[in-house]
Formats: C-alpha cells, structure tokens, sequence
C-alpha cells in the first residue's frame, strides 16, 4: 500500500511538472509572439518587408497618428520631429540620451553637434533643430507643399529604414530604427 501511494504521489508530481513545463512554453510562446512586431508585419513569411507589408501595418495600427497635432490631415516638420523623438524616448524622460539616439542609426551620428547645451542629453529642441538642419527631409515632400501626407510618410519612412535600398526591410534594418514597437 505504501508503495502503491509513494508511486501515486511521483506520478502526481511529474504530471504537475509537466503541465508546469507545458504552461511555461506556452507562455513563452504567447509572449515572444506579442512582442515581435516584425514577424506580425511580415506576412507572408518571406523575413522581408515589403512596401505592402509595411504600409498596410502602419495604415491598420495607426502609428502615427497621433503626430499630426493639429488634426489638419497632414504632417510639418516639427510633427514628424516630436513624433520621432518621442519612439525613441524609451524612458520617457523627454530627453534622449546618447544610447537612445544611437538606437536609431538612421539618423545619422550628429549627437555631440546637436546637443548645443552640452548635457549629455538631446531634448526635443535640440533633435527637432537638428533634423531640421541635417536635410534629414530633404526628399520626403515629393508633393512640395511644405506637408507631408500619410502617403508621403509611408513612403519616407520606409524608404528610410531600406538602408541597402532593395525595396523591403529585413530584420537588421527593422532594428537598426530604434523604434520600440512593442508600447
């Protein structure tokens, strides 16, 4: 009998074990798909994203939005600027440390020279100055009205992040942004 229980008790632990397993690989699971904004882009598998992919998840998500500050359908300079400023705040301090900035490579290696008050930190000021100066825009107002429309953005955007422009954004380029998506 004390055997038939002992045996009992080992089998009830090694299926408590299992469905621990068992949960944790699930949840693992569920958590590395929710926070991989890459693979729910890309979908149609291929690791690339297209023009499609790309517009279609910004377009859905309604990314950006919420820069257009003035609700006049459009975005200026200063939008795109404090919008971007604020993806890449991943403390939300309003102040973009050296790291932060670096996390976006797109934008070139201007820290030092846009940090005018010399803190170590680029508020939004001085990053909003500085992508101004830098003719960061440049080709992103193909309509040349001084705006940019959701499409032109779109556009601009991707044609960014495409740094080996061939027309899609593998996983190393979707990184090199900075962008946390995961928000």
């Amino acid at each position: 009998m004390m055997k038939a229980n002992k045996k009992n008790r080992i089998l009830r632990l090694i299926k408590s074990g299992f469905v621990t397993v068992l949960f944790l690989m699930i949840a693992n699971t569920s958590f590395a798909q929710e926070t991989n904004p890459y693979r729910d882009w890309d979908t149609n598998t291929d690791n690339r994203l297209d023009r499609n992919e790309f517009n279609s998840w910004y377009s859905d998500n309604d990314f950006y939005r919420d820069w257009d500050t003035n609700n006049d359908g459009y975005y200026d300079n200063n939008e795109i600027n404090s919008g971007l400023f604020g993806e890449l705040d991943q403390n939300n301090d309003r102040r973009l440390s050296n790291d932060e900035y670096g996390n976006a490579s797109w934008n070139g290696n201007y820290f030092e020279d846009w940090d005018t008050n010399n803190d170590g930190m680029l508020d939004n000021n001085e990053y909003s100055e500085g992508l101004n100066n830098s003719g960061f825009y440049d080709d992103w107002d193909s309509e040349n009205d001084n705006r940019y429309s959701e499409s032109e953005l779109e556009e601009s955007i991707f044609d960014t992040w495409d740094t080996n422009n061939d027309n899609s954004i593998d996983q190393d380029e979707y990184r090199r942004t900075g962008i946390n998506l995961d928000q």
